[in-house]
């Protein structure tokens, strides 16, 4: 793991807004205080995510969700 590399919150919401996923660094802690956001790597009090590690959550979310109706659903959940 290469933590140098690592994106902060802020970095990692521009790195998916790049890739047409707007998420907000607000919208990133509730996802891992719930558990539905990317994996991420905690370090002290500091929070890092890896590109690696957003791109797997990203297509798994595309997976997921291939349709509007699929969707609603997961977000309800």
């Amino acid at each position: 793991m290469d933590l140098e590399r690592g994106l902060n919150t802020k970095a990692a919401a521009n790195y998916l807004a790049r890739r047409g996923a707007p998420y907000s660094p607000g919208t990133l802690a509730v996802y891992r205080c719930t558990g539905r956001g990317p994996k991420f790597w905690r370090v002290g009090s500091r929070v890092f995510y890896l590109d690696a590690d957003l791109d797997a959550w990203l297509a798994q979310m595309a997976r997921h969700c291939e349709r509007t109706s699929d969707y609603r659903r997961h977000e309800a959940a």
